[in-house]
């Protein structure tokens, strides 16, 4: 079906987010971007982007999930969204 093709930068943001979070004590940007076989600079837009999201955080120099995305997972939702 046309038009019902993956978004390709979701897919990398998203497998960005399963490699940190499966991570124990969290990953360096290079990790990142060698564990998914990204160039850098594209690793280090994306990993923004997460941040900037709440979907990662820094700590350290390493990347962990953030507080959003946990926030999200033990199902703590934002009541003005919920209203939306």
């Amino acid at each position: 079906m046309p038009g019902s093709e993956p978004i390709h930068s979701v897919i990398k943001a998203a497998n960005v987010v399963k490699l940190v979070g499966r991570s124990v004590r969290g990953l360096r940007l290079a990790d990142v971007a060698e564990g998914l076989g990204l160039k850098k600079p594209a690793t280090h837009h994306l990993v923004r982007t997460l941040i900037d999201c709440g979907f990662l955080k820094r700590r350290g120099g390493l990347l962990m999930l953030g507080d959003d995305l946990l926030g999200l997972a033990r199902g703590e939702h934002d009541t003005a969204l919920r209203a939306a």
